[in-house]
């Protein structure tokens, strides 16, 4: 079995982060209509996640990465799936089926990532919880 380190993990975060938020912040009103939400929701989405972006790739810089700031990653990351799943069931924003499926399969991907890091950050013992 493969083991990652959670600096490697958190790195990819911070780049897939950085990336979406490119794309929502540059291409927000080509997206609005394949996923439903306004462009200033899908841009103000985008700037959020610049900003977790920056703060995923300190954490990653840091040698080693704080276990605080690897957790915080996590808590953010679970509760992005957690506003996802609202978003989709609570019918507050009008997606479109393509907007529907993408944020089931975005959560996905991103609670994937939170779980990585977890069993990465649990795996070092003086990083993460200690074992008492």
């Amino acid at each position: 079995m493969t083991h990652f380190n959670l600096r490697t993990i958190l790195l990819v975060d911070a780049e897939m982060s950085g990336i979406s938020a490119l794309v929502f912040l540059f291409g927000a009103g080509s997206l609005s209509p394949i996923l439903g939400a306004s462009a200033d929701h899908i841009r103000i989405v985008g700037g959020l996640l610049a900003l977790f972006a920056l703060l995923v790739a300190w954490v990653a810089a840091r040698v080693p990465p704080p276990a605080l700031g690897a957790w915080t990653v996590i808590a953010l990351n679970v509760t992005w799936v957690a506003d996802s799943l609202l978003l989709w069931t609570s019918g507050w924003v009008p997606l479109t089926s393509t907007g529907s499926a993408f944020v089931l399969v975005q959560a996905v991907i991103v609670a994937a990532v939170a779980f990585l890091e977890c069993v990465a950050l649990r795996r070092q013992p003086r990083f993460g919880l200690s074992k008492a």
